[in-house]
């Protein structure tokens, strides 16, 4: 196909003297050119995701036969330096192992993003069911936990809006304050298109000068002697993000944290 568009260059006569010629049939092939592309680049990002479950999985009987072979050792015909080998390599077999569990726990996460479908959600009553499920860590906590909600109709997975506030909760209880008692904020509010959720809490917070671009990182911890293994934000980011939202983080030291995502929704 061929499209000719003229524009209003004339000689003294009137007569037209130029036009523009586009080839609409060579931008069509690129367009369908990008998107098989696109595809194709989609199904190998699936299948990556997929090869890492299944070969994380088969390391795992390895890794526990050699823990086995470990726990058959007579450790009392050992010398002392030995012992001390047999304890470096148990530790090392340990920490190969926590990762290897992360790792499947974040390709799982990843694979599960690929077949979630969004549903209509209630967001007070999905709060108050994550907050009933952490009842006894909040009591412990001494928190107290504000609902205010503006929006309270969401479209999203709800298995991941769960996740969402049992991380952001999860959080605020492991990182209080020991010199007051733990407020966490939950707010909701529609700007433009998109619902955006606010989880504030009056903890030790976070210094972003230093932290801002680890704070979504893989096994990131800004706190010592503090629960949790560093990888909760990191999915909660790759969940958002998959689904085209966004997540970001407000924090000072000694003050507290915000974190404000933004749920995209279907134009009505």
């Amino acid at each position: 196909m061929i499209s000719f568009t003229a524009h209003d260059q004339t000689d003294k006569h009137r007569n037209i003297v130029s036009g523009i010629v586009i080839d609409i049939d060579k931008i069509r092939r690129k367009e369908i050119e990008l998107i098989k592309v696109s595809e194709e680049l989609l199904r190998s990002n699936s299948e990556l995701k997929k090869f890492a479950y299944i070969t994380s999985h088969n390391l795992r009987a390895p890794i526990v036969n050699i823990e086995a072979l470990f726990g058959m050792l007579n450790l009392e015909a050992l010398s002392q330096d030995d012992l001390v080998i047999v304890d470096n390599m148990k530790l090392s077999i340990a920490k190969l192992s926590g990762v290897l569990d992360d790792l499947i726990e974040i390709v799982s996460h990843e694979i599960a993003a690929e077949e979630k479908c969004a549903t209509n959600l209630n967001i007070e009553d999905e709060c108050v069911k994550v907050i009933n499920s952490l009842e006894n860590k909040l009591v412990k906590a001494n928190a107290k936990i504000k609902l205010a909600v503006d929006v309270n109709k969401l479209y999203y997975p709800k298995q991941y809006f769960e996740s969402a506030i049992f991380c952001l909760l999860s959080n605020a209880i492991n990182y209080k304050s020991n010199q007051r008692n733990l407020e966490i904020h939950i707010s909701s509010q529609l700007i433009g298109n998109d619902v955006v959720l606010k989880i504030k809490d009056n903890g030790l917070g976070i210094d972003l000068k230093k932290n801002a671009e680890k704070i979504f990182g893989l096994y990131q911890r800004f706190h010592e002697n503090t629960e949790g293994k560093g990888i909760g934000l990191f999915i909660l980011k790759s969940h958002i993000e998959s689904l085209g939202g966004s997540i970001e983080v407000e924090s000072e030291p000694n003050v507290g944290t915000t974190f404000i995502l933004r749920f995209p929704q279907p134009e009505s």
